[in-house]
């Protein structure tokens, strides 16, 4: 607070030495309008500093409780995650909020996850092979193809299919014949 208080009222009692007589000795003090600022910035930079300084020993702190308590629990494993968003204001203006959270990790009765440690099993996804689609700039229609083609391109499908619409889908291709 005092950064702000320091050069208000040195710009107050310079303001007020203007209203005064020429022949005053208290002439306005031009040095005050420059070391004002620079005490301001400075304390500001020194307030962010210690804000920064304070978050990352509670960051490490938290660190530190979260592995001794992995520690201590074979089952659960804690972890501290530091997710970074990042969001447009304007054209240029690039802005971003990170989220902290503590996340909790069970094991099940078969596995034992070690010190501070989690797997997380890799889940595919599913996806399906390139197909051919039929070209639709001529009059291509499933009916010119032969029966043999129709069941090639079915069996091509088949993963795809549960057993009951393949074997709808045969019987249709082979009552077709």
């Amino acid at each position: 607070m005092a950064f702000i208080a320091v050069p208000v009222a040195v710009a107050i009692r310079s303001i007020n030495n203007f209203n005064s007589p020429y022949g005053s000795s208290n002439s306005p003090n031009i040095a005050a309008f420059i070391i004002g600022p620079l005490v301001a910035m400075c304390g500001l930079v020194s307030i962010h500093c210690f804000i920064a300084k304070k978050s990352n020993s509670v960051m490490e702190d938290l660190q530190t409780i979260c592995d001794g308590v992995s520690k201590q629990l074979p089952r659960l494993s804690f972890h501290v995650r530091f997710e970074r968003h990042y969001y447009h204001r304007s054209s240029d203006n690039t802005s971003s909020h990170t989220t902290n959270y503590i996340e909790v990790i069970v094991a099940g009765d078969s596995a034992v996850v070690p010190y501070a440690t989690a797997v997380e099993p890799v889940i595919p996804y599913p996806t399906a092979p390139e197909m051919e689609y039929p070209s639709f700039a001529g009059n291509v229609s499933s009916d010119k193809k032969s029966p043999a083609e129709r069941l090639a391109t079915l069996e091509a499908m088949k993963p795809y299919l549960s057993d009951k619409e393949y074997s709808e889908k045969r019987t249709e291709i082979l009552d077709g014949v």
